[in-house]
């Protein structure tokens, strides 16, 4: 047996290196394992590395290929467009011009014919608001709203100077006096002042004659007195006159009176 005079390790008499430490037993050297096996094993990691490496490449070269390849496919095909494709491709281009054209010639015929610029009316009456637009072709509505200003016009739904279609309906706010009131009791009284009242509040009314002993009473109305109402209700009145044999013995007695009158002249 053979001792290791680094480590003291037993070794076999064949032995050339020390089973411990790798001490050349015959020239007694000393050797790094561990350093030789750490070089082999970067060296093997190495080509390892290159060898996926060049791996990618490959593949993008191939990739690259396949792309020009495609390509240049492309291009042939653009090349051997046929006739009938050109004379299809002319014809789609014509017709997108004249669809261009059309609508150009639609938007100026529009333009010129159904395009109206709007005129202000705030300040007219509603009457003259009314024709000024209508003349024009636009449609009219009337909204009332009660003010102290009232019989002209306040507002309109479109601005003056807008260019808008002709027939489009304009709205058209009126001042309008509030009509509100209380209906008076008409009743007992002479028509002249039943009448004067209700022309005074702008009132509408109707008559009817019912014969009675009276004559030009109001005998009757179709609104209860003490209810609101508006200058728009239309009141019926039912007033009174004479009978036919009343106004006949009327007539004769005032005959009489007249020829006594007349008597009594010539006597004197």
């Amino acid at each position: 047996m053979i001792k290791c005079p680094n480590c003291h390790q037993l070794n076999e008499e064949w032995s050339h290196y020390c089973n411990r430490c790798g001490y050349d037993l015959v020239n007694n050297k000393t050797y790094d394992l561990n350093s030789n096996i750490n070089k082999e094993t970067k060296e093997i990691t190495k080509t390892k590395v290159k060898k996926v490496k060049e791996k990618p490449k490959k593949e993008k070269r191939e990739k690259e290929k396949k792309n020009k390849n495609r390509n240049n496919n492309e291009v042939v095909i653009v090349k051997q467009m046929s006739f009938l494709q050109k004379f299809f491709v002319f014809i789609l281009f014509l017709i997108c011009l004249g669809f261009a054209s059309l609508s150009g010639f639609l938007a100026y015929h529009i333009y010129t014919t159904e395009l109206a610029t709007v005129p202000s009316v705030v300040g007219l009456s509603e009457e003259e608001a009314t024709k000024k637009l209508e003349d024009i072709g636009f449609k009219v509505s009337v909204k009332e709203e009660i003010t102290d200003d009232y019989g002209y016009v306040l507002s309109q739904s479109i601005e003056a100077g807008e260019l808008v279609f002709k027939y489009k309906k304009i709205n058209i706010t009126v001042g309008v006096k509030d009509d509100k009131f209380i209906m008076p009791d008409l009743v007992g009284l002479h028509l002249e002042s039943a009448e004067s009242f209700l022309k005074e509040q702008n009132i509408k009314y109707e008559i009817e004659y019912v014969e009675d002993e009276t004559e030009n009473i109001v005998l009757k109305q179709s609104v209860k007195a003490n209810k609101e109402i508006t200058n728009d209700t239309v009141i019926k009145l039912t007033v009174s006159k004479l009978k036919e044999e009343d106004k006949i013995e009327e007539n004769v007695t005032e005959d009489k009176a007249d020829t006594t009158v007349e008597e009594s002249n010539t006597t004197e």
